[in-house]
């Protein structure tokens, strides 16, 4: 006597799929936005290095021709130390905004793999379902 077994895999219901890649879905959402912040942290930095890096040259430049003194120094005025405590500060501010900047883009980073690793082991999804939340950006 010949017995024929069928094996009857056990579906989810379609809302507990939906709920659970809409879930995955906004936690990729949260990610880039970390991302975006950090790439606008880098931006900002750099937007006001180079605003302090033009008054340093206004303010070199206000100063006239330099005297060249005993020291040969170019910053014998004011005004010429203002233009290196401009250089300088400028010199901080890019290299500080751009470090925060680094760091926020890497939480963001971090977020997408540990996203990346719960869509691939959720036993909630199906394979078309995890190429659709994991779609790369």
């Amino acid at each position: 006597m010949s017995t024929t077994i069928s094996i009857i895999s056990k579906g989810l219901e379609p809302s507990v799929s939906t709920t659970v890649s809409s879930r995955y879905t906004d936690a990729y959402r949260e990610a880039r936005m970390v991302v975006w912040i950090g790439q606008l942290i880098k931006t900002v930095g750099w937007i006001l290095g180079v605003i302090l890096g033009c008054g340093a040259v206004a303010a070199y430049l206000t100063q006239g021709q330099p005297q060249r003194a005993t020291f040969g120094s170019p910053f014998s005025g004011a005004y010429g130390w203002l233009a290196a405590i401009l250089a300088i500060c400028a010199i901080i501010t890019v290299c500080f905004f751009w470090a925060w900047g680094v760091l926020v883009c890497s939480k963001g980073q971090q977020l997408k793999a540990s996203i990346d690793c719960a869509v691939n082991s959720s036993p909630f999804l199906s394979d078309e379902q995890r190429a659709t939340v994991m779609s790369l950006d």
